[in-house]
């Protein structure tokens, strides 16, 4: 019936699959409880990853194209709180989990526990700053690159812990510019900026002294 079909749509079990929910049922399941959702977490299993991934935080356009953006040997997973577009991601074979990225808790419940690089896109102001101050307060010494909507927001958004910011506006100005033969050094250094960003999130991890090759 109706109800049953809405209660198993894939927007329901991307919801149902968030770590959240799977670290809840987990704790029940250890105490004895009988979850209700166990016959979907048996057939649903949260995946675990790497400790050390690129988490990119929104899997809307931009969020998509910077994991279609990486290459294959890095390491990423995504998060979204859409279940529509984490259904979406699945159905390609994206690693998109259904979950608040900016949250410790969200990305250590699924194996992450110290992000290569951070990558925030969210589309709002508020939630890039709230996003940005709290994965640089849970995570001091990774990577963190946040989307900016202004200069003014840039410049904030470094105050509050970002390593790098990628400013809509400027980037699509310069990038007008260079089609309209605009200052070239301004250009110039404006290009670098960009492909150092894209470099880092593209570096494979460096290997460590007792690493196997």
């Amino acid at each position: 019936d109706k109800e049953v079909a809405d209660a198993t749509s894939p927007d329901a079990l991307a919801k149902k699959v968030s770590p959240r929910r799977a670290a809840a049922a987990a704790r029940g399941r250890r105490r004895g409880r009988r979850d209700a959702d166990a016959p979907l977490f048996s057939l649903l299993l949260l995946p675990s990853f790497a400790p050390r991934q690129v988490v990119v935080c929104g899997y809307g356009d931009l969020g998509r194209a910077v994991c279609d953006s990486l290459e294959e040997h890095v390491p990423r997973v995504a998060f979204d709180r859409n279940p529509t577009r984490v259904t979406s991601g699945l159905l390609d074979g994206a690693p998109v989990i259904y979950g608040d990225g900016a949250s410790a808790e969200t990305l250590r419940a699924v194996g992450v526990q110290e992000p290569r690089a951070l990558v925030v896109t969210y589309t709002s102001p508020s939630r890039r700053l709230d996003a940005t101050t709290r994965l640089r307060a849970s995570f001091p010494t990774s990577a963190l690159y946040v989307r900016a909507g202004s200069q003014a927001e840039a410049d904030e958004l470094r105050g509050v812990g970002a390593s790098a910011v990628i400013d809509e506006t400027t980037e699509t100005a310069v990038l007008f510019g260079m089609l309209l033969g605009g200052n070239s050094s301004a250009e110039s250094d404006r290009i670098r900026s960009v492909l150092s960003f894209e470099l880092k999130l593209r570096r494979p991890p460096m290997m460590t002294a007792d690493a196997t090759p």
